[in-house]
């Protein structure tokens, strides 16, 4: 009996830990110049409706802005620090090509927004 308890509990941890995440990014962001003085904590934020999900399953990050009139480039790094996907469009859905450590880099006319997943 006790077998069986333990081989449904490991049957239900394994099944729901297979299935990826979408997961949301906190991207902090700061006025452009300022990120490389920047510590731990950004004292002066911007407040831009910026929001990002990495889905780890099919590799796809969703980068959506609720405003339609800020303008941005986004830049996806991996751990290397290589560019590895390039969008001149805030509004986009890019595709990678590897799972590992990435970071995020939006760039506008007057502010940056950085992340990590």
């Amino acid at each position: 009996m006790k077998k069986n308890i333990i081989l449904l509990l490991l049957t239900v941890v394994m099944t729901t830990s297979a299935f990826g995440e979408r997961t949301r990014l906190h991207m902090q962001t700061h006025q452009t110049g300022v990120s490389d003085q920047l510590t731990e904590e950004d004292r002066n934020p911007i407040n831009i409706p910026i929001i990002v999900f990495y889905d780890s399953d099919t590799k796809i990050l969703e980068v959506w802005c609720d405003n339609d009139n800020i303008q941005g480039e986004v830049y996806v790094y991996d751990e290397a620090g290589t560019l590895e996907v390039y969008s001149p469009y805030m509004n986009v859905c890019l595709t990678l090509t590897t799972s590992n450590y990435h970071s995020i880099l939006m760039k506008g006319d007057g502010w940056e927004a950085e992340g990590y997943f």
